[in-house]
């Protein structure tokens, strides 16, 4: 049995999976890739965890082969593809999974600059990219931050070349574009701080972007 709280939890997750299923009906495919990007994000979400637990100290590889999946790297487009109608195709929805270029790159930028303005919690408890860096090459905070910094600058480069490559092959423009939007996240997210935290941050964002924005 699931305590009250997991069972809120858990019947929301429910009746979001529902809803996009009858939103999908005629791309069942859909919700199937949904679910099962859902699993690899709670098993990504169950290493970190077991990483704290064992007091486990990963290598920044190890790390970020997991990080980039747990920020929602692969999740997010995936999600944001059921608002795409016929162009949520199941060959658009597989090449997302297979983490081409282009993805990994936007998920570095997510994660990196989520882990550059880490909570509180995540310092105490968990892993980052910082902390990885620190202890894997005795470089100092100041250090493995400008490292980190670079590898976001390469990683927008990574975007740019794979973008333009992208453009008139089998994966429509407004797919590519959603990575980049994902990218973009990613990276307005980290700059302003942690929104878990500051919750009231992102509802500015969002309302900034979708209700009250600016005509240009």
């Amino acid at each position: 049995m699931l305590p009250e709280y997991m069972k809120l939890i858990f019947n929301n997750l429910l009746n979001f999976l529902s809803e996009i299923e009858q939103r999908t009906k005629k791309q069942p495919y859909i919700i199937f890739h949904i679910k099962k990007e859902l699993k690899r994000l709670v098993r990504g979400f169950l290493d970190e965890a077991k990483w704290s637990n064992e007091e486990h100290e990963p290598t920044v590889e190890e790390y970020m082969k997991v990080a980039i999946i747990t920020v929602g790297g692969i999740m997010l487009p995936v999600i944001c593809f059921t608002g795409m109608g016929v162009l949520a195709t199941e060959e658009a929805l597989q090449w997302v999974a297979s983490l081409p270029r282009i993805v990994e790159a936007a998920a570095i930028i997510g994660r990196i600059m989520d882990d550059l303005a880490p909570s509180k919690v995540e310092e105490l408890h968990s892993p980052t990219a910082v902390k990885c860096y620190i202890r894997q090459y005795g470089v100092s905070e100041m250090q493995a931050k400008s490292i980190l910094k670079n590898q976001v600058k390469n990683a927008w480069k990574d975007i740019n070349e794979e973008f333009i490559k992208g453009i008139g092959t089998t994966i429509p423009k407004p797919i590519l574009i959603c990575i980049l939007n994902c990218a973009r996240a990613g990276y307005i997210f980290g700059k302003i701080g942690d929104v878990l935290e500051n919750p009231d941050i992102a509802k500015t964002i969002m309302s900034s972007l979708f209700i009250d924005p600016i005509i240009v």
